[in-house]
């Protein structure tokens, strides 16, 4: 069998292979162990730097269930490169990890869950990927600055009827950002089109809706408690919100703006609620 190699990085210096450091971590497998494993995809999860490198030793380039919340040791990460399907990317209170990255081989995904991540800083990978299957949830990251990953998606999930009868909730199918109040660059959703449920929660610093300018169409939107956003103008492509719409807790942004821009919609929500959000006229 093709030996597996990888490499551990640092900030001031390329170790040689085989060396721990606990800060920064990058794997790459070799093509020769590599096997598709689909038909029985394993779960992964972790726990510590020396298990980075078990995944090439298995040899899969599909994995049903990541779990990074177990990975006490590691500030950034950049590795899985040889993965090309993913079931799900989860964790919850994952308390180390700084910069998440990687994944760039990968062309299907189930979702992404992020929960209570108190170091992550930056989100990226995923450079190929196109259309994501159900859901991306990042919730109560009080760092993080910027999510890049995903630049190239489209579409996540799909359009379905509320109380669908192949989901729990239609709101299964979805994107969901909050409680991250550090954050301002979203441009990893600049191609997003579609989406069945967006919304945007608690983003104290997030000034624009410029990384949403592909977005047309969705079922429930949903902007809450955004205190530094001044403008909707970057929604500029949105036709469709079929089903409802809540803008609140928007203090610097017009009423008169958010109903123009709903006046512009080609569907518009049948239930709407606006609520504090800024009073003044338009010019």
């Amino acid at each position: 069998m093709t030996r597996h190699t990888y490499a551990l990085l640092s900030p001031l210096l390329l170790f040689a292979i085989g060396c721990t450091d606990p800060n920064a971590i990058a794997a790459e497998c070799s093509p020769g162990q590599l096997q598709d494993c689909s038909e029985n995809p394993p779960d992964y999860k972790p726990l510590s730097a020396d298990d980075i490198p078990r995944l090439c030793e298995e040899g899969c380039t599909h994995v049903a269930f990541f779990n990074l919340g177990g990975l006490s040791d590691v500030t950034e990460l950049d590795s899985f490169h040889h993965l090309t399907r993913l079931g799900e990317l989860f964790y919850l209170s994952q308390y180390d990890l700084k910069i998440l990255d990687g994944f760039s081989s990968v062309e299907r995904l189930g979702g992404v869950a992020l929960e209570s991540g108190n170091a992550l800083e930056a989100f990226r990978g995923f450079d190929r990927l196109e259309r994501i299957d159900a859901r991306v949830e990042i919730k109560s990251h009080p760092e993080l600055r910027a999510i890049t990953a995903f630049q190239n998606v489209r579409e996540i999930g799909e359009l379905v009827e509320p109380l669908d009868e192949r989901l729990p909730t239609e709101q299964s199918f979805r994107l969901e950002i909050s409680s991250a109040h550090k954050l301002t660059d979203l441009s990893g959703f600049s191609s997003l089109e579609v989406v069945n449920f967006f919304a945007l929660r608690h983003l104290g610093a997030l000034t624009s809706m410029d990384d949403f300018g592909a977005l047309r169409e969705t079922k429930t939107f949903v902007l809450h408690d955004l205190a530094s956003l001044e403008s909707i103008e970057g929604l500029a492509s949105m036709k469709h919100i079929h089903q409802g719409a809540r803008f609140l807790d928007l203090p610097n942004v017009k009423r008169c703006e958010i109903e123009a821009f709903l006046e512009g919609l080609e569907t518009p929500p049948v239930d709407l609620l606006i609520d504090n959000v800024n009073e003044d006229p338009c010019d």
